[in-house]
């Protein structure tokens, strides 16, 4: 017959230890402190709480005979040592006298009291199925940039039901306490910090928000200028091109005007009777001394046809 059943006696429940023989292939049967020779014999080893197992001293030596007889160890685990709770010596002392255990397991390397003639290191563990690493490796848990804070578990932390650990709870608080007030000075320091930085932060947008403003003004400003300015050389623009063109037409006016007698003159000649004969008047207008014009009398007869006065008629009658 296989040996697939490991006797599990924890009264509140091991449940990460039932979990552990489970998952090794192991049949879990509960709270059997007097198995029958058929289960007995089907048991690898029986697995219980020792301070159960001292407050039942009867019932944990009759375990122990079957378990003998069917060639299987009882062992018992103990997660409170060397302060056994807190139970009183006498049972400490009867449980020891009577050896109803085979292998003794403890989590502690301290001094403790004998019970079984095998003694073995069994540390403490967590629940794997509860607490993992979550895909990460210890080489990178051990790595200070991993972690922020590093806090260590102590365990039990009631003092007024286990007076031993009273000390260790005071010290255990007292440390806490200088922690927690280490972490809000230096949460008060870093919100002071992040405080000023923002203040500081909201400043330099106040002031680049002004100056932004300023700059919007002035720019306003400027283009209201520039626009007043181009109204200014419209009209400018406007006025002078009237009066050059009004003075230009003036100019073409009078020139008209003072190059009319000069055509005139180049191109009618007069005759006067004279005692010397008739002189062209455009010679006379060409004469630096003022000619004066006298009426003669035609003492001589009348004046001589000249090609000049030719051309002169030949004008007029045009």
């Amino acid at each position: 017959m296989s040996r697939d059943t490991v006797i599990f006696n924890f009264r509140k429940g091991f449940e990460p230890l039932k979990e552990a023989f489970e998952a090794n292939g192991y049949r879990v049967a509960a709270n059997e402190w007097a198995p029958a020779p058929q289960l007995a014999r089907r048991c690898e080893a029986a697995v219980v709480n020792l301070y159960e197992a001292i407050r039942r001293p009867r019932d944990a030596v009759g375990l122990h005979r079957r378990l003998r007889a069917a060639g299987a160890p009882l062992i018992g685990v103990d997660r409170d040592a060397p302060w056994h709770m807190g139970m009183r010596w006498r049972r400490l002392a009867l449980f020891r006298l009577l050896r109803p255990l085979d292998i003794y397991a403890t989590h502690t390397l301290q001094p403790t009291w004998e019970f079984a003639p095998v003694k073995i290191y069994n540390p403490n563990a967590v629940w794997t199925r509860r607490f993992n690493l979550h895909g990460h490796t210890l080489a990178e848990m051990r790595d200070p940039l991993f972690f922020e804070y590093d806090v260590s578990f102590l365990g039990n932390l009631d003092g007024e039901r286990y007076r031993e650990h009273a000390q260790r709870t005071s010290k255990l608080f007292l440390s806490v306490t200088k922690y927690v007030e280490w972490v809000r000075e230096g949460a008060r320091s870093e919100a002071e910090l992040a405080l000023s930085k923002a203040r500081a932060r909201v400043e330099k947008l106040d002031r680049a928000s002004r100056k932004l403003e300023e700059t919007e003004l002035k720019l306003r400003q400027a283009q209201d200028d520039l626009a007043h300015l181009q109204v200014v050389t419209e009209e400018t623009r406007a006025r002078l091109s009237a009066f050059l063109a009004a003075g230009l037409q003036a100019l073409d006016a009078g020139a008209s005007a003072a190059m009319l007698p000069l055509c005139i003159a180049r191109r009618m000649s007069v005759t006067l009777p004279s005692s010397a004969g008739s002189t062209p008047l455009r010679l006379m207008n060409a004469s630096a001394r003022s000619v004066e014009i006298n009426a003669l009398p035609m003492i001589a007869g009348p004046a001589p046809t000249t090609p000049s006065t030719c051309c002169s008629l030949a004008t007029s009658a045009r």
